[in-house]
């Protein structure tokens, strides 16, 4: 069984600076390779490779032939010419695959040299430049699948999102095909259903069950006993709402593994318990990202994220291990690394190397237990709050020192801020800053904004903590986060 699940997009290949590639030359396969050997030495056992740039598949497909049908007919941008994020990394990707490379070939050797697990990670509706109905980055299937849905010529907006309906027998072949020959030109160990990118595969109101448990069905019937995967939302009751019935799957044994997931920003409260209780078969796995928090640099806040630091990683996969999750999985890891094409907003902020030492006994419970851990709860994660108070359950564990660290949206220190652990006041103290060294400073909050309180040391198993704001004035709660330091 696999421990470590490490979902590979290929799409950063194209976008991203790293030690073997900067945006002064053209993709090269150091770049592709590079990315596979460093998780050499780390717990990560299978890679999941997203062989895609959003919707555009980056492998000679004959389902989808753009890259020889297609792409060679397209003008050239003139240079100089102003292009969104997804034109410029479509262009990129097409330099190197009019070369007639087949990134997904060589990623795939890279995987079986490195002696890891090799499974494809394939998006069922990913939602990715919608609002631009005419991306480089929409591949002709979907763009026929999608006006034969939509009203032609309707423009793509929050309205009208462009999520592909799977009751539609057309979207299902298209998926089975594109999948089929993924797996027969490519051999992989496995093979992952991502229902995360995105989350909507029938029109509102739709009961599609039974539909999509045909789908997986048909899969599982392809590629025979080898490993399915399926990436989930967080609770079964999420999956159910838009059409996973993960319980039936597992019952049949239609699937092999469940990765749960919180979609994008870590979430500590995925339903690792609530999955596992749905059958004794199968593997679950809780998921990771890379920020745990979104921000701004002023008026700026695309993609301004605060990043994931190892401390926080530790405590997820503690916490996920300590459910009864068989493993943790990775997604966006290697995100922190710059891939803004120079983006002049975001001039100081260069990304930063991923911390792949934390791969190294992120699946040790041991290690993990006696390692010092961060807990992260952003307020839309808390379990009750208003404009006064706020309530959410902690498990704290005896250690040498813990502390709490609330933030408000606002700069100010009016209102005050209260804390209670099962209804005892948490003392305040003083505090230098951060819990634990950041990765980047990036989305940090103002010390103005902050609040510190000691916790008790020997205390364990879950709590009640209980903030209040006291004073006139108001602020919109932002994140509750303790350290426990071993």
């Amino acid at each position: 069984m696999y421990k470590c699940l490490f979902n590979h997009e290929l799409l950063i290949a194209g976008t991203t600076q790293t030690p073997w590639q900067r945006y002064e030359k053209g993709i090269c396969e150091a770049q592709l390779r590079g990315f596979i050997e460093e998780l050499q030495g780390t717990d990560v056992d299978a890679v999941m490779l997203c062989p895609t740039a959003w919707r555009r598949n980056l492998w000679p497909s004959r389902v989808d032939p753009h890259w020889q049908n297609e792409a060679p007919g397209m003008p050239e941008p003139c240079p100089g010419t102003p292009m969104k994020y997804h034109e410029k990394a479509y262009f990129r990707w097409r330099e190197f695959m009019l070369r007639g490379l087949d990134p997904v070939e060589i990623t795939c050797d890279a995987v079986r040299k490195a002696g890891m697990g090799l499974f494809f990670s394939y998006r069922m509706n990913d939602h990715h430049h919608f609002v631009h109905r005419n991306s480089p980055t929409h591949n002709t299937p979907y763009l026929q699948l999608r006006d034969a849905q939509f009203l032609p010529g309707r423009p793509l907006d929050e309205n009208t999102t462009g999520f592909l309906d799977y009751a539609d027998e057309r979207v299902r072949r298209y998926y089975f095909e594109i999948l089929r020959e993924l797996w027969f030109r490519y051999s992989p160990d496995g093979l992952e259903l991502d229902f995360m990118r995105s989350p909507v595969f029938f029109r509102e109101g739709t009961d599609g069950t039974e539909v999509m448990t045909k789908f997986v069905r048909d899969i599982r019937g392809m590629i025979g006993a080898k490993p399915l995967c399926v990436r989930v939302p967080a609770t079964p009751a999420e999956a159910m709402k838009a059409g996973l019935d993960v319980a039936t799957w597992l019952r049949e044994g239609l699937v092999d593994m469940v990765n749960v997931s919180s979609f994008f920003i870590n979430d500590l409260r995925l339903g690792i318990r609530q999955y596992r209780a749905l059958s004794n078969r199968g593997a679950i796995y809780g998921e990771m990202h890379f920020i745990v928090e979104s921000g701004a640099f002023g008026d700026f806040s695309n993609n301004v994220f605060r990043k994931t630091n190892r401390e926080q990683y530790r405590a997820m996969a503690h916490r996920y291990l300590s459910q009864g999750a068989d493993g943790v999985s990775l997604f966006n890891f290697d995100y922190t690394r710059d891939h803004h094409f120079g983006e002049p907003r975001r001039l100081g902020d260069f990304g930063c190397e991923p911390p792949l030492d934390v791969l190294r006994g992120i699946t040790d419970f041991r290690s993990l237990d006696a390692a010092s851990r961060h807990y992260y709860f952003r307020a839309n994660q808390f379990d009750e709050k208003d404009d006064r108070n706020a309530r959410l359950q902690i498990v704290l564990s005896p250690c040498r020192r813990s502390v709490l660290r609330v933030t408000l949206k606002d700069a100010m220190r009016s209102p005050m801020v209260r804390a209670h652990l099962d209804g005892e006041p948490l003392p305040e103290i003083m505090y230098p800053g951060e819990l634990f060294a950041p990765l980047t400073t990036e989305a940090l909050p103002e010390h103005a904004r902050t609040w510190f309180f000691e916790l008790p040391a020997n205390a364990s198993g879950s709590h009640t903590l209980t903030l209040s704001q006291v004073g006139l004035k108001r602020s919109e709660w932002t994140s509750a986060e303790y350290a426990v330091y071993k």
